[in-house]
């Protein structure tokens, strides 16, 4: 599509135009070509080894994290062309990847990392940085309810199933076999 739609071809015919292009690895280097999906540029970038348990095996988050991060740069890039076309007139050309996206929210282990020199890993529901800042189990409650989540120091949040009695809450997500985490 890049090609047929070539935009340094486009934009002498129309010097207004902007235009957006997602990529599974940017436009340079040796992937440049090659198609992706939102799992591969998770685990292309470091994000499976980041998710899920320490010591278990990659996980994927929970969702298309790679696919929204690229629309959320690509639409961040494109309103600033569009901020940049109402000055100036002229269009730009917007690019951005999967993999990059996954590479620039790596915000907290990137900066550990380059702090210590320690390779970062999988710490469940805890947090890099702040602590506590997890998912506990509780002593009681009904296997919907059998953890409380703190995020540093705050109080208890999103510790209730969400039932008609509980008051709003955060539902505990099912396990891999099915029990709440």
């Amino acid at each position: 599509m890049q090609r047929i739609f070539d935009y340094r071809t486009l934009s002498e015919r129309y010097p207004h135009l902007v235009v957006l292009h997602i990529s599974a690895f940017g436009e340079e280097g040796p992937l440049r070509d090659e198609p992706g999906y939102d799992m591969i540029a998770q685990a292309a970038g470091g994000l499976m080894s980041l998710t899920g348990e320490p010591g278990g095996a990659p996980m994927k988050a929970g969702f298309a994290m790679g696919d929204l991060g690229a629309a959320l740069f690509g639409l961040v890039g494109v309103l600033a062309a569009l901020v940049e076309r109402s000055r100036t007139g002229r269009g730009q050309y917007v690019t951005t990847s999967l993999f990059e996206c996954q590479l620039a929210l790596h915000v907290n282990w990137a900066t550990n990392y380059f702090a210590t020199g320690e390779r970062p890993g999988a710490l469940g529901s805890g947090h890099p940085n702040l602590a506590p800042y997890q998912a506990f189990p509780r002593a009681t409650g009904t296997s919907s309810s059998r953890w409380a989540t703190t995020a540093s120091g705050e109080p208890v949040l999103g510790d209730r199933s969400g039932g008609p009695d509980d008051g709003p809450a955060v539902r505990p997500q099912p396990g891999p076999c099915g029990e709440s985490r």
